[in-house]
């Protein structure tokens, strides 16, 4: 379907064009017949004493006027010049309400009106270009005529340009109207899709959670049952561990008497060997750790393989366990001591020793050394300087 406020402009190629004409064209006066020959005399300009008829002995409101009455005849008898002066003075000023009606009607007409209204200008432009034809031929009298007729039609020619711009405009707008009302659509279309998909999707939620709320429901009943069973289980075994734990506890406790005291007469003999190993430090008054950590570890071999019976070798493994490091601190207070940790339960054996980092005021030592135990423990070995057993691989 055609776009109705689309105008196309048919005057483009026509000479003067005037296309604004009533529909009633019997008011257009004939062409009078002008022989050639002789030539008349160019018409002085002629000015009306009225609006209406050129009478100068009565004005417009005079109700003798034929004017008023529709007739369009000169109340007096003038010559012909000013009969033609008066009759263009006549048409010009129809023009002028034609053009003012006309353009009222095109304001308020619909546009399914606006093809017939356009169809109309292009007759009114034929005859119109008849007209002006015929009126090429006329003498130079007419000349006046011709040049106000030139003014009516470039006046007409603008307010035709102006309409042609303002329908452009119009038909802009349309379009810009019909693209927000194609993307509204599309946005609605849109909207409508995602609201079906959303619909769809919380049923299918509502279903799942309902079977979800069975399912839990049915869940929470089987576990209560089964944790009442595990209640009931977990306290006859708790109390069964209880009762292991607090025996195994007595016979701890009867157990350590003879280790703390053998771990006591152990600590003397360390003792003195500790004071002896300050006393060579002292004496050679170095600060090299490798040659301090060979004494310590040659003494404490002596005494480990030599000078201590089975019973001291296990309260010595006792004391060295794999997951804490060891910490030998060496002040001036010149004490060392040892801590036993809480018995449990024997480990695999382990190579503790090796890649034994020591730690020292003024600088580290990698060492060696070879030894298996089953428990743990830390050492605290006290003099002027400090080595650290950090890390064990």
């Amino acid at each position: 379907m055609p776009n109705p406020f689309q105008y196309v402009p048919q005057y483009v190629n026509i000479p003067n064009p005037s296309f604004f004409f009533p529909n009633n064209y019997q008011y257009i006066p004939k062409i009078p017949k002008i022989p050639k020959n002789p030539r008349r005399p160019k018409i002085p300009n002629y000015i009306a004493a009225c609006g209406c008829c050129g009478n100068p002995n009565h004005d417009r409101n005079d109700p003798q006027c034929p004017f008023q009455n529709g007739r369009i005849q000169p109340c007096l008898d003038p010559p012909r010049d000013q009969r033609l002066h008066d009759l263009f003075r006549q048409s010009e000023i129809q023009l002028e309400n034609i053009l003012n009606r006309m353009n009222r009607n095109i304001q308020n007409q619909h546009a399914k009106t606006n093809e017939n209204f356009f169809n109309r200008f292009n007759q009114l432009n034929q005859r119109l270009i008849t007209t002006n034809k015929r009126l090429d031929n006329y003498d130079q009298s007419f000349n006046q005529l011709n040049t106000n007729t030139n003014n009516i039609n470039q006046r007409i020619y603008n307010i035709g340009k102006n309409l042609n711009n303002e329908f452009g405009k119009i038909n802009i707008f349309n379009k810009n109207i019909d693209t927000n009302l194609n993307n509204i659509n599309q946005r609605i279309t849109d909207l409508n899709t995602n609201n079906q998909r959303i619909n769809i999707n919380l049923d299918n939620l509502h279903k799942t959670i309902n079977d979800n709320n069975q399912n839990i429901g049915k869940s929470i009943n089987r576990f209560n049952e089964i944790l009442d069973n595990n209640n009931q289980n977990i306290n006859i075994r708790f109390n069964e561990i209880l009762n292991n734990i607090n025996q195994n506890i007595i016979n701890t406790n009867l157990g350590l008497d003879p280790i703390r005291n053998q771990f006591n007469a152990y600590l003397n003999e360390q003792r003195i060997i500790i004071e002896n190993i300050q006393n060579q430090l002292i004496t050679r008054n170095t600060n090299n750790f490798e040659e301090i950590f060979n004494i310590f570890r040659n003494d404490m071999r002596n005494l480990v393989n030599n000078q201590i019976n089975t019973n001291q070798r296990e309260i010595i493994q006792r004391i060295m366990r794999v997951q804490q490091p060891r910490r030998f601190t060496i002040n001036q207070r010149r004490t060392i001591n040892f801590r036993l940790p809480e018995i449990e339960r024997p480990r695999q054996m382990t190579n503790i020793m090796g890649g034994l980092q020591i730690h020292g005021k003024s600088g580290t030592f990698l060492g060696n050394a070879q030894y298996n135990v089953e428990s743990s423990g830390s050492i605290t070995y006290t003099t002027e300087n400090t080595l650290e057993i950090l890390k064990y691989k």
